[in-house]
């Protein structure tokens, strides 16, 4: 998924896990936006979409690299497949713009250069790990900023 709007981003220090509420974001009395938040542990950061920013464009392109080999779990056949995607993100605002992406991709993950990765186990019935990946950085006014990561992902056959 990748994050195409502006954005809350809250530490969550209550104590208690959150279990997907509604949240309302204010500003000086003004109601900015409504959502919901996932399941968020204590401690977690959690990300709230207020609207879709029209002054920040991001585009994600995904296509496959190629195939290698196939292998046999949870008497399935799995056949793995490359996968190369680019982000393009340009700032058209007359202002510096914080921007966070955010993306999730099961398999191997081969590159994600300058991303903070959280990796998650595999299901027992899924070989491919799970890695959530956050880029945060500042775009000046009219800047373009392009990205790309890399992985293998199995595929049922």
């Amino acid at each position: 998924e990748c994050m195409e709007g502006y954005a809350a981003a809250y530490e969550y220090l209550t104590g208690t896990l959150f279990k997907g509420d509604p949240v309302e974001i204010a500003e000086g009395g003004r109601v900015l936006g409504q959502s919901k938040i996932g399941w968020t542990n204590p401690g977690d950061e959690a990300s709230v979409k207020i609207t879709k920013a029209l002054t920040v464009s991001v585009k994600y392109t995904e296509s496959l690299s190629g195939m290698d080999g196939v292998k046999r779990w949870g008497g399935r056949d799995w056949r793995k497949e490359g996968v190369k995607g680019s982000f393009s993100i340009r700032n058209h605002r007359g202002e510096p713009a914080t921007v966070r992406v955010k993306k999730t991709v099961s398999g191997e993950l081969v590159d994600a250069t300058d991303a903070k990765v959280h990796d998650r186990p595999a299901q027992p019935e899924n070989p491919n790990l799970e890695h959530d990946m956050t880029w945060e950085f500042v775009l000046a006014p009219g800047e373009d900023k392009v990205f790309s990561i890399e992985y293998w992902h199995w595929l049922w056959r």
